[in-house]
């Protein structure tokens, strides 16, 4: 009798590892998706490092050359730039 009530347990614990690891078709296809993205990056990256630096890389380094001695930096605007641009006009603007 103490032998079934294990096996009951064990059924049990097995169901209710089934139910846990199971995945959606969703989550399926989002993984392999993911898995795709992953892959492609890996790839553009080979890609790049073979071809070597590209010509914006190249002129970047050149301005940073020369700003540098100046005290000056690059900054990259990005879409949420204007933020940036406006909290810039403020600071050096003389109010009043």
């Amino acid at each position: 009798m103490l032998s079934l009530n294990c096996t009951k347990l064990t059924l049990h614990q097995l169901r209710l590892t089934n139910t846990w690891q199971k995945r959606t078709k969703a989550q399926k296809r989002k993984e392999k998706q993911a898995a795709r993205d992953a892959e492609r990056e890996a790839r553009i990256a080979a890609e790049k490092e073979e071809l070597g630096p590209s010509e914006r890389e190249e002129e970047e380094r050149a301005l940073k050359a020369v700003l540098a001695p100046l005290g000056l930096v690059i900054k990259e605007i990005r879409v949420g730039g204007v933020q940036h641009r406006l909290l810039h006009v403020s600071k050096t603007c003389y109010c009043g």
